[in-house]
């Protein structure tokens, strides 16, 4: 848990709890120089060089990034790095498995013909503690747009499977299915649900650039801005969320 995130947390715990600012930061084992420090770093023409470059060339591992970088800019090595971490890129999986990445980021002009499900993790403090909650979503390939979301404090195989067949039912059935970073033990048995209804699944941890879009957009505007107080308001602050983000689609 990043300093961000602490720092939201004491001001949630600190309102929601009636207690001092001082004793909230000991809770969470937070400094006072961390709670008030506040960053006059600008990186977001870094974000920017790196985004571009990642879209044309999808293949291109962190160390590759970083010397094509500096070729063009005189920047310090680590700092690309903190913003590649910023960003929560994930490297190319070189594996031999499965298709290639860039044939799962293929942008397909047939409306929901290929869907992106993944997760994201989420907390709620009622008042007893934080307790973590996940949110599962699915993302139509074109339009780019929020299929459904579903909140739960876990997705095994079969949460995940009554969550596809409700987003089914009101959106119809895709001919293709891409899982981002789902667990390898739940590879099989997904597959063979997809194949049982006439689907092809990909298993896939590559850079998908409206992917990881959507996400960061989630975590601006939801995760570090909603501290609800139950799962129930977590999940209702979610569906409001994604209901805007379509109505303004990128």
């Amino acid at each position: 848990m990043g300093p961000c995130v602490q720092r939201e947390l004491v001001k949630s715990l600190q309102s929601n709890s009636s207690i001092s600012v001082r004793r909230a930061r000991s809770i969470l084992g937070l400094s006072h120089s961390t709670f008030y420090y506040r960053s006059k770093r600008d990186d977001s023409f870094v974000e920017g060089v790196i985004v571009n470059l990642l879209e044309k060339s999808p293949g291109l591992s962190k160390a590759s990034l970083i010397r094509v970088i500096r070729k063009t800019y005189s920047w310090n090595h680590k700092r690309i790095e903190r913003v590649y971490s910023k960003l929560a890129l994930s490297e190319c999986s070189r594996s031999a498995k499965g298709p290639p990445i860039k044939d799962a980021n293929k942008e397909v002009k047939t409306p929901n013909v290929t869907w992106t499900i993944g997760t994201v993790d989420e907390t709620y403090c009622d008042g007893t503690g934080i307790h973590a909650f996940q949110a599962l979503y699915a993302l139509g390939g074109y339009p780019h747009e929020v299929l459904g979301m579903e909140v739960d404090r876990s997705f095994p195989v079969r949460k995940i499977t009554c969550a596809l067949k409700f987003f089914i039912k009101h959106k119809g059935t895709p001919t293709h299915i891409i899982f981002w970073e789902a667990k390898e033990r739940q590879h099989s048995t997904l597959a063979n649900w997809c194949k049982r209804n006439g689907i092809r699944a990909t298993f896939s941890v590559g850079f998908n650039p409206f992917r990881k879009y959507f996400e960061r957009k989630y975590v601006e505007n939801v995760s570090m801005k909603s501290f609800a107080k139950s799962m129930k308001e977590g999940a209702s602050f979610i569906e409001h969320w994604f209901l805007q983000y379509n109505s303004c689609l990128p």
